[in-house]
């Protein structure tokens, strides 16, 4: 079972710039079955990666980040699996 998910993010034509840092960002992944809040503290990991700019956290026009998200250890606190 996949317990990574990945998305890419930019902004739209005319979006304002976005601050990608750990300090500033929040994360939630739904899906019909399951909620889950993207926190290093409950064991969700998170990495955000720039993958189209110019190398600081700020999402700007014309930049693509990536977004992955880990819940091998949000599944263990559960006691089991998150039915993806």
């Amino acid at each position: 079972m996949c317990l990574t998910r990945t998305v890419h993010v930019r902004l739209g034509e005319g979006g304002e710039p976005m601050d990608l840092s750990d300090s500033r960002l929040v994360i939630t992944y739904s899906n019909e079955r399951c909620h889950v809040s993207v926190y290093d503290s409950n064991g969700t990991m998170c990495t955000v990666k720039g993958i189209a700019g110019n190398g600081d956290s700020v999402l700007e026009s014309g930049e693509r980040f990536k977004v992955i998200m880990d819940f091998h250890a949000d599944r263990q606190s559960r006691g089991g699996p998150c039915p993806w």
